[in-house]
């Protein structure tokens, strides 16, 4: 009989939206007997997940401390059941009635907020859990009551276990990109050409994530004014402000403006060093195109393990002010036997078979339910 499965992500960066699509193609290229379905968890609560992908980013944007600080004091079990406990009384029934006409044998879920909902439903459907955060994910990230805990390192699976999971609950899968994710792209000539670029200069490829977060503005501002031989490809995500803004400017460097886009394969592989947020899809995407990185900002305590994992394989530099990224990439520019070595360390750490990993595990919890 063919099962029906939902994966579910939030519009709060874009990392829960890349793992989504990851998990839902991965398991649509299994050829198991089942359909797959994409959920905006809006579609459960609009008010409570519209709220939280505004007030995330400005958060971030404006109070890093302060969300660091709320962050710090939350990341234990005691806040994240008494969280769980709460949403399950406001938002309980919301997920019930969501749930009550759909025959769903398996419901995936890519975001903090969908996995401290979902088991309040305690209908037929099994629940999974798939943790974006790779190495230093939040207390919040897990709920004891799931039917599978699906995380990206050891290091994340001491803190499942920390937080009440059953070890035999708990199953450790690289952290989940496309299938074939560069299979599709353009070559680079044509990438550029289509950005009003060429391939004779170094391309830089700069992004804050899906919501373009971090200090974005400050280092493009320093790097227009490098002097360097480079060219930038900026991605501002949801960041329409930021935008606006970068798109009425003239500027000293050969610059193509993008907003939110579905083409990071392409630009990955048009491109010869990302500069980034230390956001995890953002990284092992970079991964799959081999290219070195440089991490310009890194969300305080969430991303922290992100960096040291980047840098400590020699795929890339951290880099602690906008300035000192320019000095980053003159270093890259001036050495490109470094820029080969961060190169290959880059590609090492491609795991292009992880979604289809996280897929595979999915799956045979429906199995074993069947047995």
């Amino acid at each position: 009989m063919t099962k029906n499965i939902e994966v579910l992500y939030a519009d709060s960066g874009g990392g829960h939206r890349s793992v989504a699509r990851a998990i839902c193609a991965a398991i649509q290229a299994t050829g198991a007997d089942c359909t797959v379905r994409l959920v905006n968890a809006t579609e459960i609560s609009r008010p409570l997940f519209d709220g939280f992908a505004t007030f995330y980013p400005l958060f971030i944007r404006h109070a890093p401390w302060l969300y660091h600080l709320f962050y710090r004091i939350t990341d234990n079990p005691f806040f994240a059941r008494t969280l769980e406990y709460l949403l399950g009384l406001i938002f309980g029934r919301a997920v019930r009635r969501y749930l009550a006409h759909r025959n769903v044998d398996l419901l995936i879920s890519c975001h903090i907020l969908i996995t401290l909902l979902l088991p309040q439903a305690h209908g037929k459907a099994k629940l999974v859990s798939i943790t974006a955060d790779p190495f230093s994910p939040h207390a919040d990230s897990f709920s004891p009551r799931m039917d599978l805990c699906v995380v990206s390192s050891s290091a994340a699976r001491e803190i499942a276990l920390r937080q009440g999971v059953l070890p035999e609950k708990i199953s450790v899968a690289a952290h989940p990109v496309l299938p074939d994710y560069l299979s599709a792209t353009l070559g680079k000539r044509e990438t550029l050409a289509r950005l009003g670029l060429t391939d004779g200069a170094l391309t830089i490829l700069i992004t804050g994530g899906g919501d373009g977060l971090g200090k974005m503005l400050q280092v493009i501002n320093q790097l227009d004014a490098s002097g360097l031989p480079i060219q930038l490809v900026i991605v501002c995500g949801r960041n329409q402000k930021l935008y606006a803004e970068l798109k009425t400017r003239n500027f000293h460097l050969p610059v193509s403006v993008i907003p939110f886009t579905e083409e990071m394969p392409s630009l990955l592989c048009a491109a010869d060093v990302l500069v980034t947020k230390a956001g995890p899809s953002a990284l092992f995407e970079a991964f799959q195109a081999g290219l070195p990185i440089v991490i310009f900002d890194a969300i305080m305590g969430q991303e922290a393990g992100n960096v040291a994992y980047v840098c400590d394989h020699g795929a890339g530099l951290f880099c602690k002010s906008p300035a000192s990224v320019v000095d980053a990439l003159r270093r890259l520019i001036d050495d490109p036997d470094l820029r080969q070595r961060m190169s290959a360390c880059s590609l090492a750490l491609a795991r292009p078979n992880a979604a289809l990993d996280v897929a595979r595990v999915c799956l045979s919890l429906l199995e074993n339910a069947q047995s």
